[in-house]
């Protein structure tokens, strides 16, 4: 049985992924599951988080030319270290799934779905000392489940929006398309948990008023 920690390709591919300041870091490699390669783990978590562009209940897409796809991202506080091992863990796995889609391809050319919000969204405070990802699912198979608490599935869509916490089931996949080549992260199912203040664009007054 070979340990997913020390396998050299797996180390490459977590090295991609951002990893949070030096005293948060949790050995994160250590802590990976055993895998059997005979017998592929399946590359899946329930991830905690506070959710935005929130499109869980139809298929929504930013551009006319684009599939429309249920959607949400997901924002994991840098502090959360327990989650962010569960995130490393999943693409882990899913760079091992799938190597024969991303055969040929350096590691450091795999597309990976965990990015950081202090770099790529400074000026919204909700992705401040967060890491996001975006979760969507085509619809293909099934759309994502939707529930509360008890378990009780939700069809109010004003429950969920922009700023609500939720578990959120997600599977990690390799994808090959064209040039493009990465790990895809697939939305399967909502929690809601808890309440919070909406988050909203935020508007620079000196960009839009003279």
């Amino acid at each position: 049985m070979a340990n997913v920690g020390t396998n050299s390709s797996t180390r490459n591919i977590l090295s991609q992924v951002p990893t949070p300041p030096e005293s948060l870091r949790n050995n994160v490699q250590e802590q990976l599951p055993q895998t059997n390669k005979a017998n592929l783990k399946k590359a899946e978590a329930v991830l905690p988080a506070r959710l935005d562009f929130v499109h869980v209940f139809e298929p929504w897409a930013l551009r006319e030319n684009e599939m429309p796809k249920y959607s949400v991202t997901l924002i994991i506080s840098k502090n959360d270290t327990d989650t962010i091992r569960k995130v490393k863990s999943a693409i882990s796995q899913a760079y091992e799934n799938g190597k024969s889609k991303l055969q040929n391809t350096e590691p450091k050319d795999v597309r990976l779905p965990l990015r950081d919000g202090d770099a790529e969204r400074p000026d919204n405070p909700a992705y401040r000392n967060s890491w996001f990802i975006n979760a969507t699912n085509n619809g293909k198979f099934s759309a994502p489940q939707v529930c509360d608490r008890e378990r009780n599935f939700i069809t109010d869509r004003n429950q969920l929006y922009s700023g609500v916490w939720g578990n959120v089931h997600v599977s990690f996949k390799a994808y090959s398309v064209g040039d493009s080549k990465g790990i895809g992260c697939y939305l399967n199912a909502v929690q809601k948990t808890k309440d919070d203040v909406r988050i909203v664009g935020v508007v620079d007054p000196f960009a839009v008023f003279n």
